[in-house]
């Protein structure tokens, strides 16, 4: 983790039951927009709302861009660019990228990617579930495929 940072990790919005549509469902649509909203207003411990830096998500691809659409509303309000210059499996680059160029110490860093990836993601950067407390509740099994609501949060 880059040092003193927050690091929001969320998957991307619900995608359309059938077909191979990459965009997001109306249920994605809606939960892309109250995220816009959440993420401007979330704070840790009840302490005063995170001041979001950087925004992440999974590169654009044939079969996907809900990563993409599931955040640009939340950077269209907080006029932040989006970093989606790795593919899903790249995760490894951006964890680079995250631990080395001081920038991201003491930044809070929203990522958006798809479940398969998001807990592989977040133990390249460092986090070891063996030693976390049992309150931290997380996902042993893996992300579930139909869960969209969570929020994993590193510091």
């Amino acid at each position: 983790m880059p040092k003193n940072a927050n690091l929001l990790m969320v998957r991307h919005a619900e995608k359309p039951a059938a077909g191979d549509d990459p965009t997001l469902a109306v249920p994605g649509q809606e939960r892309a927009q109250a995220y816009a909203v959440y993420f401007q207003h979330v704070a840790l411990d009840g302490s005063t709302p995170l001041k979001l830096s950087y925004l992440f998500v999974a590169a654009d691809s044939p079969e996907s861009q809900r990563p993409r659409l599931t955040i640009e509303p939340l950077a269209s309000a907080l006029r932040l660019d989006i970093n989606d210059k790795h593919k899903d499996k790249a995760y490894q680059q951006v964890v680079d990228d995250l631990l080395t160029d001081p920038k991201y110490d003491d930044a809070s860093i929203l990522v958006c990617w798809h479940h398969e990836q998001i807990l592989p993601f977040a133990q390249a950067l460092g986090v070891d579930p063996s030693q976390l407390p049992s309150q931290s509740n997380w996902p042993s099994q893996g992300w579930p495929d139909d869960v969209y609501g969570w929020v994993l949060q590193l510091r």
